[in-house]
């Protein structure tokens, strides 16, 4: 049997009553369809009425968080991308109280980008596309990309969100069925932290990406791994020492050439931009001590490595060349 909590929501003057039906699911019902179990362990949300969205309904549950309408939306740091992991975003503490109209800081003001493989995507009944994000490890969480007739208008994230929303639409037709892609993403999105009510690859803290600010398709899976630049030649023949700034993007103005790790994760900001203007603040975990480490690999001529510190000299050792 379905247990089902029925929610009406009248108002006085004669306006239709809607009802918001909340399924959770149960293996005793002989009467489920093959639609009815692809649907029972992702769907279980209560909804409400919006003829403009994409399934005629939209979500109640933590809406204005998902949406970028609560209290504190304008906490959102939208001028600074945390690169992270399945992992990292797992290993996080489930909070014990999921308010309807604040969020849990700091998750829920960060934006974290994610390089992992899109197995599986869903149109659902509050007219969101659930995405199902895997690493190499099989670790999985969901993303989340809103239909923007949901999202109101006083949002900061609206325009993103629609930006997502096109991007998907380019390549993929979502319906009310699991569909598999298996393609690398790169998926751009706001923390936050959902009820746990079985959905197809819910993260066991119940983390998510929601909302979906800006999603890539094809740019490889799993832990990004920068491409080394390289100006090498034979070992045998070397022709000098290299010119020129092979470290990528030195300023931190993009987000694609360092690999983040540690706890907390390095954040790149435009707060104190020595140029340009980003700059990467790491160790910002409310004063407390923490490891964390921005790296990217270089080749130079000859194959040998290359170990630059900025910010420090050090004289070489007896016999060492001083490049």
């Amino acid at each position: 049997m379905i247990v089902g909590l029925l929610i009406l929501l009248a108002l006085a003057g004669g306006v239709p009553v809607y009802a918001a039906i909340h399924h959770f699911p149960s293996t005793q019902n002989s009467h489920s369809t093959a639609a009815d179990a692809d649907s029972e362990y992702s769907d279980h949300e209560a909804v409400r009425s919006n003829p403009l969205s994409s399934t005629g309904s939209c979500g109640v549950e933590r809406w204005a968080v998902k949406t970028g309408t609560d209290a504190d939306a304008g906490l959102i740091n939208l001028n600074s991308t945390s690169q992270t992991t399945i992992a990292a975003l797992t290993s996080l503490p489930a909070p014990s109280n999921l308010p309807s109209n604040n969020r849990v800081q700091p998750t829920e003001t960060t934006v974290f980008q994610l390089h992992n493989t899109l197995t599986q995507y869903k149109l659902e009944s509050d007219s969101n596309y659930h995405l199902i994000l895997q690493d190499s490890s099989g670790k999985t969480m969901i993303a989340e990309i809103s239909d923007p007739a949901c999202v109101g208008s006083s949002s900061p994230l609206l325009s993103d969100i629609q930006n997502a929303r096109s991007e998907f639409d380019a390549r993929y037709t979502p319906n009310d069925t699991f569909q598999t892609a298996n393609m690398p993403v790169t998926v751009t999105g706001v923390g936050f932290f959902d009820f746990l009510h079985g959905q197809n690859g819910v993260a066991p803290n119940g983390i998510e990406l929601y909302a979906v600010l800006d999603i890539q398709f094809g740019t490889g899976g799993g832990t990004p791994t920068p491409t080394p630049t390289s100006t090498s030649t034979p070992a045998s023949t070397p022709t000098g020492t290299p010119t020129g700034n092979l470290i990528q993007d030195g300023g931190f103005e993009t987000s694609g050439s360092w690999t983040y790790t540690g706890q907390p994760l390095p954040t790149r900001t435009t707060a104190k931009a020595h140029s340009g203007s980003y700059s990467l603040e790491v160790g910002g975990s409310s004063g407390q001590q923490g490891d964390s480490i921005a790296n990217q690999m270089v080749t130079i001529r000859g194959g040998r490595p290359l170990h630059a510190c900025r910010g420090m000299e050090a004289a070489p050792p007896a016999g060492a060349e001083n490049t």
